[in-house]
């Protein structure tokens, strides 16, 4: 059922000229009938109605051959009385629904007989009988399309499509676990012999018949262009996808009346999507639990992982085209080049539908055209709350990063990649306090938009390291900081030597943050510091704490959680000067305390910087802890766990 996901391509030959391109893969040289619901024929007339509602000029249709080639003529003249009928005046499509050739002339919930032909002995006599109550012209159209209807019963041959590939699924591998995103359904398939899991996706039975309807509205998309400057870079794509969305939301309201209003989002969406090439890519972009994917090259099976059930293999694969086509958006979005002198982009797509952070790559820094990283982040946030029912962390290991951050310690998340570092720290986020002033800087915006939740959020894009290896852009503006009055910074990711020593700077000039880099440890980062990066151990002494993350990654499983949590000690004396890195909760069995918090060095801190005893702080560790267990009793929104933290935090002031 792949090919249903392969609506056609629209190129502008000239302003109103078009190229009609079906893919390859859909070997559309047969009239091949999908079930009951529809054929090849019907996709065709489907795609090709919008041309005629922008009155435009069809030099060319590709990927049709055979059977379908011969009669395109009859297919194009075919298309042409439909569209007078259905969409050229409101009122002709009106007097038709009144009748009984309402069912004839729907695209939905069937494809009628009008675009699904040709039409039968029988349906052809129910035609006639009931055009007699039309008016002449209308009468006079109806029999036109009866006429070419009987061309294609003569010359179209029709074939019923038997999926192997589907059969393979079934037959081979277990169904587990099956959901429903968009149009399609999402099953985890377990093949015990090869030792996979497979990411299975079909479009839902139920939703099949509205493929049509997509591939319609694809064409209308494609050749929907903004009348207005559209500016290049970030924010692009969400400005044409709500353009188009307004578009689409227009063309069914007022022409496809026969579809009910519930399913016009999910019909924006995939159309949406399917304009700009990625219909394929639909489900694992919209799906929550798809945390990122992975396109290796044209005609390689995309892979992907599961929140829930792991490093997952799919039968989707994007072929040159396809890819080349993302990679054009992609590069639109990010406002960059990406040819041989710069042959790398790093960039984040941010919509109202999904949110991502997109790697692409290409020759000469790969052996094939492109290769695609795709990091999904969830629409809705994993909460801290959400992050110790997954079992990220304990409440005690939670409660005394909440104390850090309310008290504005400097935190810094460690880990491999895909670890859950940047969803840590942007849990944490979301409930310091509101009244804060907040600054992110960052390369890639990974930092989540808290100005809905009535925080003040501001965020500073700064060149990533592929177009500033120096790191200059990302040194003057977090110099500017100085003078922005942040209360507290999300630095973002700490990627090279410059960035830490910007970020360490930073700190000994007073300002206090929460950030993520990579390390396979707290010891290995610092001797990376120490000895590959030649930063002197005393800028150290400013970093409060380091959370260090894991992550355990299979098929069948994907589970991220604290391994450790240290507070780093800096000793200066006239002899020497050396750092210890002090445990305070280890991973043994579950993570684990391993000294009394009374000990810890950043209560101690707090103490003697903020003038409080440690009878008062401990309190308010009793006190956050109380509230995150009445928290976890509860279901409650995200809205409702930041508001039960800014009264906490208003309760400290």
């Amino acid at each position: 059922m792949e090919v249903l996901l392969k609506p056609p391509r629209i190129m502008y030959v000239q302003k109103k000229s078009v190229i009609v391109s079906f893919h390859d893969e859909m070997n559309i040289s047969e009239n091949i009938m999908y079930g009951d619901f529809f054929s090849n024929l019907t996709l065709i007339i489907s795609s090709l109605l919008p041309l005629h509602f922008y009155n435009l000029n069809l030099i060319d249709i590709d990927g049709i051959n055979g059977y379908l080639r011969k009669n395109i003529k009859s297919i194009l003249k075919y298309t042409e009385l439909l569209f007078k009928i259905r969409f050229s005046e409101k009122n002709i499509i009106n007097l038709v629904f009144k009748t009984n050739l309402k069912d004839k002339f729907q695209i939905y919930p069937t494809a009628g007989t009008f675009f699904n032909p040709p039409l039968s002995d029988y349906e052809k006599e129910i035609v006639e009988r009931e055009i007699n109550y039309l008016p002449k012209d209308l009468k006079k159209l109806i029999k036109r399309l009866i006429i070419y209807s009987n061309v294609f019963k003569r010359t179209v041959k029709i074939r019923e499509l038997k999926n192997k590939e589907e059969e393979y699924l079934l037959n081979k591998k277990m169904d587990f676990d099956t959901y429903t995103v968009n149009i399609f359904d999402v099953s985890r398939c377990v093949d015990k012999e090869r030792v996979k899991v497979y990411y299975n996706i079909k479009v839902n039975e139920s939703n099949i018949k509205l493929i049509p309807v997509i591939w319609c509205l694809t064409t209308f998309l494609e050749i929907s262009i903004p009348n207005y400057n559209t500016k290049f870079g970030p924010g692009f794509i969400e400005e044409l996808m709500r353009y188009r969305e307004s578009i689409a939301r227009k063309i069914l309201r007022e022409n496809f009346i026969e579809i009910p209003e519930n399913l016009h989002e999910k019909l924006c969406i995939a159309s949406n999507l399917a304009a700009m090439g990625m219909f394929k890519l639909t489900p694992l972009i919209l799906d929550d639990n798809v945390e990122e994917i992975y396109i290796d090259g044209p005609e390689k099976n995309i892979y992907l992982d599961h929140s829930e059930w792991g490093r997952c293999e799919t039968k989707i694969s994007l072929n040159e085209n396809e890819m080349r086509c993302l990679a054009t958006y992609i590069k639109a979005e990010s406002g960059l080049p990406l040819d041989y002198a710069s042959p790398t982009i790093k960039t984040d797509l941010n919509t109202r539908f999904f949110k991502l952070r997109i790697n692409v790559d290409t020759y000469p820094l790969v052996d094939t055209n492109y290769v695609f990283i795709i990091r999904k982040f969830r629409r809705e946030p994993l909460t801290i709350i959400d992050l110790l029912r997954k079992g990220t962390l304990t409440i005690d290991a939670l409660t005394y990063l909440l104390i850090a951050l309310f008290h504005k310690r400097n935190i810094l998340v460690v880990g491999e990649p895909s670890s859950g570092k940047t969803t840590l720290i942007n849990a944490l986020d979301m409930v310091a306090p509101s009244y804060w002033r907040r600054i992110s800087v960052e390369e890639v915006v990974e930092s989540l938009n808290l100005t809905k939740y009535g925080k003040h959020d501001i965020k500073y894009r700064v060149d990533s390291f592929d177009q500033d290896p120096s790191s200059r852009r990302r040194f003057v503006e977090t110099i500017k900081l100085l003078h922005r009055s942040p209360n507290y910074i999300f630095f973002g990711e700490l990627l090279t030597s410059d960035h830490v020593s910007i970020f360490l700077q930073s700190l000994e000039a007073g300002l206090h943050g929460i950030q993520t880099t990579h390390a396979n440890s707290p010891e290995a980062l610092i001797r990376k510091w120490i000895f590959h990066y030649k930063l002197p151990i005393q800028s150290i002494g400013n970093l409060d704490v380091i959370v260090h993350m894991k992550r355990k990654l299979s098929y069948n499983e994907n589970r991220r959680f604290v391994y450790r949590i240290v507070e780093p000690i800096v000793k200066d004396d006239e002899k020497e000067c050396k750092i210890e890195l002090s445990d305070l909760f280890i991973y043994n069995e579950g993570l684990k305390l391993v000294k009394d918090l009374k000990e810890s060095f950043v209560f101690k801190k707090i103490v003697k910087e903020e003038h409080v005893s440690i009878e008062d702080l401990y309190e308010e560790y009793t006190s956050f802890k109380q509230l995150i267990n009445q928290l976890l009793e509860k279901d409650g929104e995200l809205i409702s766990i930041i508001q039960a933290f800014d009264k906490m935090s208003t309760f400290r002031a």
